[in-house]
């Protein structure tokens, strides 16, 4: 389960505005700050964004299951020579670091209302797509692939709260 929250916060982080990835800024998120929540089966996501600022923006999510919060991730959206990097540290319900203790995706393509990232590193997850379906909705699809080499895939659909 945690892997599946893992790859909804890093999908919706992700969400840039459909131009090439060398055109790309962070600031092209502004839309983007604020607060939004999912809901996938009896969990809950929160995400805060903030404003962008010299081309870096920073995300900070829970996840709460059962009463708990059991999942926490902190982002930093940046750009980089060769385009916009996605840093994401992971943390248990209890602030300790979790596995993958981070992750880097890179955006390899952008178009209209749909972005699809990429980690060349591992597998947790492999790529992801964000569909922009309004100003205060968004869906988010990722493909996951375990140690074990079985794939599987979470869905989920996001709100702005604020």
């Amino acid at each position: 389960m945690k892997r599946a929250w893992q790859a909804l916060v890093l999908v919706f982080v992700l969400a840039i505005p459909g131009i090439a990835q060398d055109k790309t800024k962070v600031s092209d998120l502004a839309w983007m700050a604020g607060d939004w929540s999912a809901t996938v089966g009896a969990n809950t996501a929160d995400r805060s964004c903030s404003e962008p600022v010299g081309e870096s923006m920073m995300c900070m999510m829970r996840v709460i299951a059962d009463g708990k919060v059991v999942w926490l991730e902190f982002s930093v959206l940046r750009a980089m020579a060769d385009g916009v990097v996605l840093d994401t540290r992971f943390f248990s319900g209890d602030a300790q670091p979790a596995q993958p203790i981070s992750n880097e995706l890179r955006l390899k393509h952008a178009t209209g209302s749909v972005w699809t990232f990429e980690n060349p590193n591992g597998t947790q997850p492999k790529s992801e797509t964000i569909t922009r379906d309004g100003p205060r909705a968004m869906s988010a699809h990722a493909d996951l692939i375990d140690s074990h080499g079985k794939a599987s895939s979470i869905d989920s659909k996001w709100q702005r709260v604020h």
